[in-house]
């Protein structure tokens, strides 16, 4: 078991802190869910329509922007990243887009205004679902960096679940819908007021970031000119192709960027997509509880991973994982192909959502800064979590206008059944255990000619000696150091 010393809390409570980004991007991805209705009554139906369906693609492509602007943050953050530094990219990028998209979105009266105003976000989003992963990473310490890498997605979760239950709990009353004669009940402002909250969240990231240390390794790198390497994606893709000039970081690059896909194509979209239909044969028949529900239990089990994640190991929760929504997915396509009892799609959906929440969620964004060599961290990660973004994208706007008419229900979730076994064994090949290695031993790990190589196989006490031969993260020079760079900064 993984003791947390006094000297230790220092540095949890700064990457407990700064989560608040990660808070901030799953509270735009839920917003849609519970805001959408409203909007389609009270902003949209000024599309002028002649049928329901036409403000109601304009909202959908106003829910889908997110991914846009998302992609367009997640590209440049490399460079912001490298530029400004991990803290400098939360504080004068992320932070300053979010409070303008939110209160943009708050204050709009027409659909172009919110469309920019999501587009505004989503580069807020993508920019910081790049860089909280990358500086808890080169924050936390090796035994610890498991637990507190996984918070980022506990956040986000969180952010979700926030936002799903505000809009549960906001006042509802009977609203015209969508331009059309169908009415349903709705809260018709309470969509002003979660973009509010949104902004609240965004201006709370620049007062944490403004409290907030840079990392000693970006501070290190900059001393030394370590990322020159990191001028040129486009020598980056190159290494991926051409691994022999940099093994380990071609390695750990294309890992990086296969379980982003696996996490994106293992069919997270269409369980959250079928949920409210398979939770009302439970008789949840309201949608907006149905939402809180899954959250509540995506981020229970999130938590759960945060605890395990430095005892397990990241490959056996990830292998777990994978098998776990291999079997829910079958079991998925099983209830569609032959109508079987309800309960079983209950069932699968708790199984999927319970594995999902344990490895394949939280891990990529673990294992992305944590396998990148730090030559090459802030450029790959930032293509990393573009491709993400990308094959989000891809299956949120596929799902329901190719793979359903095509494939049926039960086809798709047999497609990605197939998916996620074929990550396991991926995973299997391809991922050594990194559980409480620093990074210059991750490097050796996948520069070695077997990626299998047992590295990390000690007893307890070879690993209490390895914990008391690691310097403490921040020592008090560094911390003068630290506070000369930023004098604002404060390690709490």
């Amino acid at each position: 078991m993984v003791v947390v010393q006094r000297d230790d809390m220092k540095v949890v409570l700064i990457c407990l802190a700064s989560t608040v980004g990660a808070l901030g991007f799953g509270f735009a991805l839920g917003y849609s869910s519970p805001a959408l209705p409203a909007m389609l009554g009270d902003v949209f139906h000024k599309v002028k329509c002649s049928h329901n369906d036409q403000s109601s693609a304009t909202g959908s492509a106003w829910s889908s922007l997110i991914n846009v602007g998302a992609m367009f943050g997640a590209y440049r953050s490399g460079h912001w990243l490298q530029s400004l530094g991990r803290r400098g990219a939360l504080l004068y990028i992320s932070s300053p887009f979010a409070v303008a998209g939110w209160l943009w979105t708050c204050l709009a009266q027409t659909v172009p205004e919110l469309l920019i105003a999501r587009l505004l976000i989503g580069a807020g989003v993508g920019v910081a679902s790049s860089a909280v992963p990358v500086y808890i990473a080169e924050s936390a310490p090796p035994k610890l960096r498991g637990a507190l890498g996984a918070l980022n997605q506990l956040a986000v979760t969180f952010g979700i679940l926030l936002v799903y239950l505000i809009g549960l709990l906001l006042s509802h009353e009977r609203h015209e819908y969508n331009c059309g004669d169908h009415a349903q009940t709705i809260s018709s402002s309470g969509w002003r007021f979660l973009a509010f909250v949104g902004a609240l969240i965004g201006l709370a990231l620049f007062f944490v970031c403004l409290l907030l240390p840079e990392t000693p390794l970006y501070l290190t790198s900059k001393q030394e000119a370590i990322a020159v390497q990191e001028d040129s994606i486009f020598a980056l893709v190159s290494l991926i192709f051409q691994p022999a000039s940099d093994l380990a970081c071609s390695r750990a690059v294309r890992l990086s960027f296969m379980l982003m896909i696996f996490q994106q194509f293992s069919g997270i979209n269409a369980i959250i997509f079928y949920a409210s239909d398979i939770l009302g044969t439970a008789g949840v028949s309201n949608r907006d509880l149905g939402g809180v529900i899954v959250m509540a239990t995506q981020f229970f089990m999130t938590f759960v991973s945060c605890l395990c994640m430095d005892m397990s190991g990241r490959k056996k929760l990830l292998s777990i994982s994978l098998i776990t929504m291999t079997c829910a997915n079958t079991l998925m396509a099983l209830y569609f192909a032959f109508h079987l009892p309800p309960i079983l799609a209950i069932c699968a959906l708790v199984i999927y959502i319970s594995g999902f929440s344990i490895g394949l969620g939280p891990i990529p964004w673990l294992l992305m800064p944590e396998i990148i060599p730090t030559r090459a961290r802030s450029r790959a990660s930032s293509l990393a979590t573009l491709l993400n973004w990308v094959c989000s994208f891809i299956i949120t706007e596929s799902f329901s206008t190719l793979l359903l008419p095509y494939l049926k229900p039960a086809g798709t979730f047999l497609l990605f059944a197939l998916v996620t076994s074929y990550a396991f064994f991926h995973i299997q090949a391809a991922l050594p255990e990194t559980k409480a290695l620093s990074f210059d031993a991750i490097e050796s790990l996948f520069a070695s000619t077997s990626l299998n190589t047992e590295l990390l196989h000690h007893d307890d006490d070879e690993y209490e000696q390895q914990q008391e031969d690691t310097q403490p993260l921040y020592h008090n020079d560094e911390h003068e150091h630290i506070q000369q760079q930023y004098p604002s900064s404060s390690l709490v």
